[in-house]
Order: C-alpha cells, then sequence, then structure tokens
C-alpha cells in the first residue's frame, strides 16, 4: 500500500504498526509535527531509545509512557547548528 503525505494542517492519532522500521518512521514524522503528537503501539527496544534519545538530542523531547509515546509542540528548541550541546551529553 502507498500513501502520499501532503503538506496542510492534520488532526488526529495515528497508532503504530508493531513494525519498528514504521513505528520508526511514525516517531520521526511525530516529532517534526507542529501540534501535540502521540505515537500509540510503541514496543520499545535498544534501537527505538537510540531514535527517541536521538530526536530528543536534536530538539524534539518525547513523553515516554507505556506503549506509547507524546511530543508535546510547545518544548521545542533549537540546537546550535555546531551541535557544540549535543557533544556535552555524551557518555
Amino acid at each position: 500500500m502507498i500513501k502520499s503525505i501532503h503538506p496542510g494542517k492534520a488532526t488526529g492519532q495515528v497508532d503504530a504498526p508493531p513494525s519498528k522500521s514504521y513505528a520508526h518512521r511514525l516517531l520521526m514524522a511525530a516529532a517534526l509535527t507542529e501540534a501535540p503528537c502521540t505515537v500509540y503501539h510503541v514496543a520499545y527496544s535498544q534501537d527505538m531509545s537510540a531514535t527517541l534519545d536521538t530526536l530528543e538530542a536534536i530538539g524534539y523531547p518525547a513523553e515516554r509512557h507505556d506503549g506509547y509515546v507524546t511530543f508535546p509542540a510547545s518544548k521545542r528548541r533549537s540546537v546550535p547548528a555546531d551541535g557544540s550541546d549535543m557533544r556535552k551529553n555524551r557518555s
């Protein structure tokens, strides 16, 4: 099935299929929305956590819950172009 996304205002909710590949894509798309966005049925794993950690490091904080993730639009921040604040958080 092929779906197209066109510019415009969208509302509603999206349930992530039980595919990690699709869930990663949905998390990235949800992080980029201008309105608060929730992705349901997220199966947490090391790579899913790495995706969320990366989104948070570049300014898209996520509220992680049991089985779903919410991106609150009002908490977005910018990251310096040189990525300097990201280097401080590396372990």
